[in-house]
């Protein structure tokens, strides 16, 4: 007894000691994520091709060429030509996209964003024909971006009661408390059920002005079928100036629902038919008691059967 005891406790510490070496691993793995680019230079309207490493499995990506390093985050990068993909379960991937003169000078780079990686990764590209500048840093301010107020309104299209994707209006309204401009850069808006966590696309800002309130109205689709909590997010701002928001509706596919019932209805109304129609027995009526045909041989007088007239008497 003591034997197997021993011998499973030692199985049991080697199945948590290659579990734990398997976590170690995977953290490991997403520490170490790289990417790589195929050539050193490309000029706008090539294409190069982005070699990734290490990424956590079922992630999502997003690549964009940048402008000043990509030191002031997505303000500096192209987001019209990013791509967004999911690496392989090992983590690997290797995708084109297309060379673009980013929205700010040179020196610039290939930058990887993802929600899964603690900060962005970045690659250097030099872009022919871009201009090269100073970087221009970051200016930090003590108060961020506010968000007065992020919802979801709206129920249409009438064809999403019958499973069609609903689509709904995120109204989403910023201010900028600060005594300065600030210049927002495009937000990646995501959606989901629950949790936003497909992302739909990037969305321009624009500039808000000294201490300005602006409402913007960002149309929403959901995928086809989509029935419950909705729910949309994302981040606005740049670096020290962010704010986060989410926002919720429920989507309910009324018009299945009453299809439903009325199957239902009509399903119970034809077995309530059919059960009749086995209760009621039809009487037969005996042979003798049927009345029988009267036939010419039955009549005293055969011109009474046919109906003529009789013949004058003279």
């Amino acid at each position: 007894m003591g034997r197997r005891l021993t011998t499973g406790l030692a199985g049991l510490g080697l199945a948590l000691a290659l579990m734990s070496a398997t976590w170690a691993g995977a953290a490991a793995a997403d520490s170490h994520a790289s990417i790589s680019v195929s050539a050193p230079s490309a000029s706008p309207g090539a294409q190069v091709f982005v070699v990734g490493q290490g990424f956590p499995a079922h992630s999502v990506v997003r690549l964009a060429i940048c402008g000043n390093a990509a030191t002031r985050g997505s303000v500096d990068c192209d987001q019209e030509s990013s791509s967004t993909l999911a690496p392989s379960d090992q983590g690997d991937f290797r995708v084109p996209i297309p060379v673009v003169a980013p929205p700010t000078s040179c020196p610039c780079v290939v930058q990887a964003t993802s929600t899964a990686l603690d900060a962005p990764i970045a690659v250097p590209l030099v872009v022919t024909g871009v201009p090269v500048g100073p970087i221009q840093q970051v200016v930090v301010s003590e108060t961020p971006l506010k968000v007065v107020s992020a919802e979801l309104t709206g129920w249409g299209p009438l064809t999403a009661w019958f499973g069609a994707g609903p689509q709904r209006m995120l109204v989403l309204t910023l201010r900028n408390p600060t005594s300065q401009p600030m210049d927002l850069p495009a937000f990646t808006l995501t959606r989901g059920r629950h949790a936003p966590d497909t992302i739909v696309r990037s969305v321009e800002l624009g500039t808000l002005a000294a201490g300005e309130t602006r409402t913007y109205r960002i149309p929403v689709r959901f995928d086809v079928v989509a029935v419950g909590d909705l729910s949309v997010g994302g981040e606005v701002g740049v670096a020290g100036q962010s704010a986060t928001f989410t926002a919720a509706s429920r989507a309910v596919p009324w018009g299945l629902v009453v299809l439903a019932i009325v199957g239902v209805q009509l399903a119970l109304l034809g077995l309530r038919d059919r059960a009749r129609r086995r209760l009621v027995v039809p009487r037969r009526v005996p042979l003798l008691a049927r009345p029988r045909r009267v036939s010419a041989f039955d009549v005293a007088d055969p011109m009474d059967y046919w109906d003529f007239p009789s013949p004058p008497i003279s």
